[in-house]
């Protein structure tokens, strides 16, 4: 189906959940591919794809599993990168052109493969002991070998112009004389600056650019103010312990000297006695009888 007017995808489809996790074994015979269908024998290729069997539920509205459809202006869906991109000059303007893979698978390279028109996205695995677990006619069965897994692709378009512009990655640029090709493996999806940023996109940057500054600055500025308060905390807490402290020692010496002042030494008593009489002298005060001498009779 080959569409005039682009369908534009400036929103981020979501797929379910089984577009990324079913298996199945499909068979290619005469320009017909068999899902369901086991046909035995099949010397023209089958292969695995990704997704369930209804893969119209996997997709944005309007999708087409064909080479030359495209959303424009689109943004992968959630779940994809940008696995393959060129930029193309249209006069003084400049778009944009990118395949969308499930994250991790690359772009198919070989268009001579018979899933190159229907599935253009490819992961590979070289261990020849991986085992692959899909549905083949039906029957969830399993297989070791090396090989590759298929996924369908989306293919989205943008200029300069448009103010939303899909996600992209560094890679290896090819420049030639009329545009610029970018082989790469995205790791991210949504809306961000594209490989055709506008003056927005740089205003976007440096607005990230100052507020990462002022974080970083701000986060500086405590680290260093941290350390600060907590010293002089530290410090007051001390001063306020030792004035406690001493004033607790002060008051408790003041209480003893108030109920335990200190006396001198206790003299002993003594027994009481009675109190001594006084002798007197031993020499007689008065002299004894005089005697008249014997010659004097009368």
């Amino acid at each position: 189906m080959t569409v005039t007017t682009p369908l534009a995808l400036t929103t981020t489809f979501s797929p379910p959940p089984d577009c990324f996790t079913d298996t199945w074994y499909i068979e290619y015979v005469t320009g017909e591919y068999y899902y369901t269908t086991s046909i035995s024998n099949s010397l023209e290729g089958w292969y695995l794809s990704q997704g369930p069997t209804n893969w119209r539920t996997c997709f944005p509205s309007g999708y087409e599993a064909t080479t030359d459809f495209y959303y424009s202006p689109g943004v992968c869906p959630s779940g994809y990168s940008i696995a393959k991109s060129s930029v193309l000059s249209i006069g003084v303007s400049s778009e944009t052109r990118a395949t969308c893979c499930p994250s991790s698978f690359t772009a198919q390279a070989d268009n001579f493969l018979v899933w190159y028109s229907t599935n253009r996205c490819f992961s590979a695995d070289t261990k020849m002991d991986h085992v692959w677990t899909f549905t083949q006619g039906g029957t969830v069965t399993s297989m070791t070998t090396s090989g590759g897994l298929n996924a369908k692709a989306v293919f989205i378009r943008w200029q300069e112009t448009d103010l939303q512009t899909p996600a992209t990655t560094t890679a290896t640029t090819t420049t030639g004389s009329t545009d610029t090709t970018t082989d790469s493996t995205a790791t991210s999806t949504g809306l961000s600056s594209g490989p055709s940023a506008t003056a927005a996109t740089a205003t976007a940057a440096a607005a990230a650019d100052q507020s990462s500054n002022s974080s970083q600055g701000g986060s500086s500025r405590a680290w260093i103010a941290g350390p600060v308060i907590g010293a002089a905390v530290a410090c007051a807490l001390i001063a306020l312990v030792a004035t406690w402290y001493n004033r607790r020692r002060w008051q408790q010496k003041n209480s003893t000297r108030s109920y335990y002042s200190p006396q001198g030494p206790h003299r002993m008593a003594e027994l009481y006695q009675e109190p001594k009489l006084a002798e007197a002298p031993s020499e007689a005060i008065y002299p004894g009888p005089i005697e008249l001498p014997a010659t004097h009779h009368r």
